[in-house]
């Protein structure tokens, strides 16, 4: 296992281990869509990043695992009337980076929870949730360079 340096400027993984396997997520949030639009989307913030390199399971170094457990919309603001402007949406969840030689943790697994503000008048929810899964899947990447070391 990797740990320790949390400076990330510059960081990179040993070679090998910057192609990554996106593994179908989980969903134990109790929102259906939730584990088809991070399927489809999270790998889309992952190419955004640059990072790493999406490849098939027998070609990648890393697995990355995710398991979303909470789907949460809160009201945010309210108008004059009282009736609700925005709500705050989070995603929350933990991901896994195992190195697919050893089948072990690659870094200290990370609970994380992404989160946006939804203003249902000008989008749909599935938009707001996309931006959420952004915060998530761009906070796992950043956990993985600040938690290697090599």
């Amino acid at each position: 296992m990797f740990s320790g340096c949390v400076y990330t400027f510059g960081v990179r993984l040993p070679k090998g281990y910057n192609s990554v396997f996106f593994a179908v997520p989980e969903n134990g949030s109790g929102y259906p869509l939730l584990q088809d639009l991070a399927f489809s989307y999270g790998p889309q913030i992952l190419r955004k990043d640059g990072r790493l390199n999406l490849t098939d399971s027998a070609s990648a170094g890393l697995l990355l695992k995710s398991v979303f457990t909470s789907y949460v919309k809160v009201p945010d603001r309210y108008d004059a009337s009282g009736k609700v402007l925005t709500y705050r949406i989070n995603v929350s969840g933990r991901v896994r980076f195992l190195d697919k030689k050893s089948g072990e943790d690659f870094v200290k697994p990370a609970n994380i929870t992404g989160t946006t503000i939804w203003n249902p008048d000008l989008e749909p929810e599935e938009e707001a949730v996309k931006r959420a899964l952004e915060d998530f899947y761009s906070q796992a990447v950043r956990h993985l360079f600040s938690s290697v070391e090599w």
